[in-house]
């Protein structure tokens, strides 16, 4: 991986995070995508490249990140009680979009996707934050400047072996759209399998304690994103997630 997939901007913000002591790192769909294009694993996704970028910030305020951002523009919270900030025009290609967030814990405490307590912790350890990732090839960070990939969960060996696995067994139940995601991750990229175990930790959830709205975006990414969409709609079949609809 190098800088040269990253718009300039974000190195920009990425350097002035490391003067004020702080350490940015790149995760979540951005970086599995620049391993799976590296191993011809995918194709661009139908609405295009890339286009959000995530960056965790560690050894940072709430307070300090923002006041960080402030130097690049007008900073906008989109879940401050998730620690997650955006920079309003940012980007000289609107097509970009950056979220800036802390890490944390997100704790199961109620039913549904909003029964989670969540712990910002700008201490916390890369392996744990990355806990609460749903699959390994999720799970990996990029930090930049410098270009150091952190992986404590084995994510890059199991794109390369082609798997994919949960990165917590205990935690991933605790979002049932998790099952969802698997089956429109296998259409969107049909060389990767689902280990025995990931369909097992699939076939267990229910989805009837999610919001129609959770539900259409990611039936919607399996859709138009998907290589295979008969992949993913077989993943719902053979785990029975498919009974939730009717």
């Amino acid at each position: 991986m190098n800088h040269e997939t990253l718009p300039p901007e974000i190195l920009d913000v990425a350097r002035a995070i490391a003067a004020a002591g702080g350490r940015a790192v790149l995760v979540g769909g951005f970086v599995r995508d620049q391993f799976f294009y590296e191993l011809e694993l995918a194709i661009p996704d139908a609405y295009g490249e890339p286009d959000d970028i995530d960056i965790e910030v560690y050894g940072l305020s709430l307070a300090k990140l923002e006041e960080v951002l402030e130097t690049f523009g007008e900073v906008i919270s989109v879940g401050r009680s998730f620690g997650v900030f955006k920079v309003k025009r940012l980007f000289s290609d609107k097509r970009q979009d950056c979220s800036f967030s802390l890490p944390r814990r997100d704790n199961k405490v109620g039913r549904g996707h909003r029964g989670f307590q969540v712990e910002l912790d700008p201490e916390l350890g890369f392996e744990e934050a990355a806990r609460r990732r749903d699959l390994t090839m999720n799970s990996v960070g990029w930090e930049i400047p410098g270009g150091k990939v952190e992986d404590p969960h084995g994510g890059q060996a199991d794109i390369e072996s082609r798997i994919m696995r949960a990165t917590d067994p205990v935690h991933f139940p605790e979002d049932s759209l998790r099952g969802l995601r698997v089956a429109q991750f296998a259409a969107r990229f049909p060389a990767m399998q689902p280990d025995d175990e990931l369909v097992e930790l699939c076939r267990a959830l229910d989805f009837s304690d999610l919001p129609g709205e959770r539900i259409f975006e990611e039936f919607k990414k399996l859709l138009l994103k998907g290589q295979r969409p008969s992949v993913g709609l077989e993943f719902l079949r053979c785990t029975g997630l498919l009974r939730f609809f009717p």
